[in-house]
């Protein structure tokens, strides 16, 4: 179910480092098109299995092979809140933020796929009395128009499916502007 023009595993399941370049270009993708809800992302990071880090958390993590991964910006944020983070701050306001920011995602051709709450982050400081929504984790994400099954329907999903996740229902005319 990946877009043929990001790199695949072509036997059985996609290695780590395949996830991990099919991430790398989602968030290349939302970088280009100036997507400000998402962290900078550096690169691909392989901690070599010799080195004392490798010695000391492969087995804690029961790991069999060293760690791959993206580094990402730092961002002083936790998971999208389910109770009250900010004073005078609504949760329904923090979700109406985080489904804007899903929007400008979705601008840039890009369905989430399955919405996870640990998906959205919440900075700890508001910016102008609001609060400041970044979306990540995008290993099941899949460009659009690109590949055929992604529809405007499937962005409207995309955002009901936030809804729930960030414990709101989706009201009837929460998702204008997609044109079905």
């Amino acid at each position: 179910m990946f877009p043929a023009d990001l790199p695949q595993h072509t036997h059985g399941t996609p290695s780590r480092v395949d996830n991990c370049e099919r991430e790398l270009n989602t968030y290349r993708r939302l970088l280009h098109h100036g997507v400000t809800c998402v962290p900078r992302c550096f690169g691909i990071v392989r901690i070599p299995g010799y080195t004392d880090f490798a010695r000391t958390w492969i087995p804690l993590m029961r790991l069999s092979r060293p760690p791959v991964g993206l580094l990402l910006e730092w961002i002083d944020a936790i998971p999208m809140p389910r109770h009250p983070l900010w004073p005078n701050v609504s949760l329904t306001a923090a979700a109406k933020e985080a489904i804007s920011a899903l929007r400008e995602i979705h601008g840039a051709g890009v369905l989430i796929g399955p919405v996870d709450r640990y998906n959205v982050i919440a900075q700890k400081k508001l910016s102008g009395g609001r609060p400041v929504i970044k979306w990540v984790g995008f290993s099941n994400a899949v460009p659009w128009p690109r590949y055929g099954k992604v529809t405007p329907r499937s962005m409207d999903n995309d955002q009901a499916q936030a809804w729930e996740v960030l414990g709101k229902s989706a009201p009837n005319r929460v998702f204008p502007g997609h044109g079905r």
